[in-house]
């Protein structure tokens, strides 16, 4: 099936892919095998990654997600089990597709649930955090980019015009904590409606500011409320205060 990766989540043809994702899996894995990780950018940008880091497969963990499409399912199980040929312990998570803008908010709080919060549970024990910005969604790879940034981890990016890795400079990011503690107190709230009678001491300069940053969404005239995702953004940043102090 010629441009299976490039379906769109509602193709009729995502059906088929799941009918026969055992034999579509195996032929890709028979693919790979004959070609070598050129047949993949994940595959690639990973192995030539660990290899230039000096990771081995005992002491790394490849952490994959797709969303819930079939086909990008497919592609993440063939990844996942051609790592685990390699002997590398890989986990799989599934995050929830994007396919409108009023999808967005909640496909972001999704990956920011499921695998930033994982960079913190990683790096609690001790683990080098290393993000594969290569590949995937532009929008959530600059999310987890940031996430990473936040926690110090690492992240790195593979250049097809020279086939290196390169490591992203890793400024420090610190999110405003003033901003946190107003925001976290809506969130502590019985509810995250911000109204003429319940501003949470917000300005209406802040009203306005965080309406442009896309951190506040109108509900009704004069009636706010804080996005999705920034709720669970929020939750990251105190996670990431708590585990600093």
């Amino acid at each position: 099936m010629e441009g299976w990766e490039y379906l769109k989540f509602d193709d009729p043809k995502q059906d088929k892919i799941t009918a026969n994702s055992s034999e579509l899996k195996s032929k890709l894995l028979l693919f790979i095998n004959k070609k070598g990780n050129s047949a993949s950018a994940e595959i690639q940008s990973i192995e030539q990654a660990v290899e230039k880091f000096g990771h081995k497969p005992d002491d790394t963990l490849i952490f994959l997600y797709s969303t819930n499409s079939a086909n990008a399912q497919l592609a993440a199980e063939t990844i996942q089990e051609y790592f685990n040929s390699k002997k590398y312990e890989t986990q799989k998570i599934v995050v929830q597709s994007i396919n409108s803008e009023d999808e967005f908010d909640k496909g972001l709080a999704d990956l920011l649930d499921k695998v930033a919060s994982k960079m913190i549970e990683w790096k609690n024990r001790g683990s080098d955090i290393y993000v594969n910005v290569t590949t995937g969604f532009k929008a959530e790879s600059i999310f987890l980019a940031l996430s990473a940034f936040m926690i110090g981890g690492k992240v790195y990016y593979r250049y097809e015009t020279f086939n290196d890795i390169i490591l992203l400079p890793s400024p420090p990011i610190i999110p405003d904590q003033n901003i946190v503690n107003k925001l976290s107190q809506i969130l502590n709230s019985s509810t995250y409606i911000i109204s003429k009678s319940n501003r949470y001491n917000l300005s209406d300069e802040d009203i306005e500011n965080f309406t442009k940053n896309g951190i506040l969404k109108e509900k009704d005239k004069d009636a706010y409320e804080i996005r999705e995702w920034v709720k669970k953004f929020i939750d990251f940043a105190n996670k990431i205060k708590k585990e600093t102090h």
